[in-house]
């Protein structure tokens, strides 16, 4: 790699950690919800009025001390929080709380494949407003502000700058969300993670990509500013650190303002709130509660099924995943259900986009479709059929199988002997070596009886008819 092409990232990733909490960070209203009316879930203190006082949400605390465990950091026994000054209209007090002087979490690391990522920082803060905007930001005559998710409790992880293209930094967000979801400390029906993106190149200086939601377009948006920075580059343009806006309709970088530096915006300490003193007892019995995570599931996948270690990694990728997996293979073929779960369940739930616990299905009607298909009641082809109406339907697997007419036919010589006499062609090439041409004619069955008999047996029948 020449240097001119080295790519260094940094990422800011901002996790609304809304699992199990009830209400916001500093105060006692209700986290909002998809659904909730703009502006409906606020109070003096989420407003920032005269004489409000914030109160710190306990669980949120021991919230971020389990993802700093997770995650291999210190964790620091006397932290506060600070007060984040700017003026910008999704913050009413003008200020942010949030803990940039003095982070709960500190010098953390995650192995990633073959390199190590550190773990800068993990802090706590109060989510801003949500701005809206009818166009593109940069034409944009207005914005809605809706404060809703004003005080939401956000943990901060910032990694060290050790991500070396835009396929690694998506890639590494995966892993890390995987963590999360195993942690089960984020709601992602009502909230999104959103990422801020720090990049650069030999002979550039440092710009900050805001607030990019979603992994295709963290991945997108910073190979969109390595072709910027490597533009201005090639035209020998002067840089400055910028604070840049990417725009996922359009694929444009815009550039917003000059980046800030930390000391503009004056921290002070916040004095409404105390110092948090954490005991050595607190932070045992957090541990004790963080639950096998995934680099721990895949190695003793790996050990205990003797399974190849991409299985082991497509299985733990979702933690209801493993578990249907695991739970599975008590009643059904192990080989059976790794395939069917690491091809045609994550093509399915890859195709709608949706997460296994978002989805309909239970473990009991997936181990029953599995069982059919032992049972040759059902062809794989069927069964494929069948998941993708059972992940939407609270139906059994055999009411359902009954409703779509998947009854297996056993006795298709019928069906065999029109298919023969039809590609006469296709017999005689068979005849004369062609594997293709056989291949040909049991999909010619296969199509005549929708799917509903088994490959290997036509096959069978086929060479008998043949010769």
């Amino acid at each position: 790699m020449k240097e001119s092409d080295k790519v260094v990232v940094g990422l800011e990733i901002h996790v609304g950690v809304t699992k199990k909490i009830k209400t916001k960070l500093f105060c006692s209203c209700a986290l909002p919800e998809k659904e909730s009316s703009p502006n409906s879930n606020l109070c003096p203190t989420c407003l920032g009025m005269p004489g409000s006082k914030p109160v710190l949400n306990k669980k949120v605390l021991e919230i971020a001390v389990k993802l700093g465990l997770a995650l291999n950091c210190n964790i620091q026994k006397e932290n506060f929080f600070s007060r984040k000054t700017y003026f910008y209209p999704d913050m009413a007090k003008n200020y942010q709380i949030t803990q940039y002087e003095s982070p709960l979490c500190i010098n953390g690391h995650l192995r990633f494949k073959d390199k190590v990522i550190r773990i800068r920082r993990i802090h706590i803060e109060e989510d801003p407003a949500s701005i809206q905007y009818p166009k593109e930001i940069d034409n944009s005559e207005y914005c809605l502000l809706d404060y809703n998710r004003s005080g939401i409790p956000l943990c901060e992880i910032v990694t060290e700058p050790d991500l070396s293209s835009a396929e690694e930094a998506r890639e590494f967000l995966e892993y890390l969300i995987s963590i999360i979801d195993y942690l089960d400390i984020y709601d992602s029906k009502n909230f999104t993670i959103r990422v801020d993106a720090n990049v650069s190149l030999p002979g550039t200086k440092r710009a900050e990509i805001k607030n990019i939601s979603g992994f295709k377009a963290v991945e997108k948006a910073i190979g969109f500013e390595v072709i910027r920075q490597k533009g201005k580059l090639r035209r020998n343009e002067e840089f400055r650190q910028e604070t840049l806006h990417f725009d996922k309709t359009s694929g444009r970088i815009i550039v917003l303002r000059e980046k800030e530096f930390e000391e503009d915006y004056g921290y002070i300490y916040d004095p409404d709130l105390p110092k948090i003193i954490i005991s050595d007892e607190f932070v045992k019995k957090i541990k004790n509660e963080i639950p096998e995570l995934p680099t721990e599931k895949i190695e003793r996948l790996i050990k205990q099924y003797n399974i190849s270690e991409y299985n082991a990694n497509v299985l733990v990728s979702e933690r209801e995943i493993c578990d249907l997996f695991e739970e599975s293979i008590k009643k059904v073929d192990k080989n059976l259900t790794i395939n069917f779960i690491a091809v045609t369940l994550k093509k399915i739930l890859n195709y709608n986009k949706l997460k296994l616990k978002e989805t309909k299905l239970t473990n009991n009607n997936f181990i029953e479709l599995l069982q059919m298909i032992e049972k040759n009641e059902l062809t794989p082809r069927m069964g494929d059929l069948l998941l993708r109406r059972l992940i939407f339907t609270n139906k059994k697997t055999k009411e359902l199988a009954d409703e779509m007419g998947f009854s297996k036919i056993n006795n298709f010589d019928k069906s065999i002997e029109r298919i023969l006499k039809a590609n006469k062609d296709a017999v005689n090439d068979y005849k004369k070596g062609s594997s293709k041409a056989l291949h040909f004619l049991i999909g010619q069955v296969l199509r005549e009886l929708k799917g509903r008999a088994d490959a290997k047996l036509i096959e069978k029948k086929l060479l008998e008819k043949i010769k």
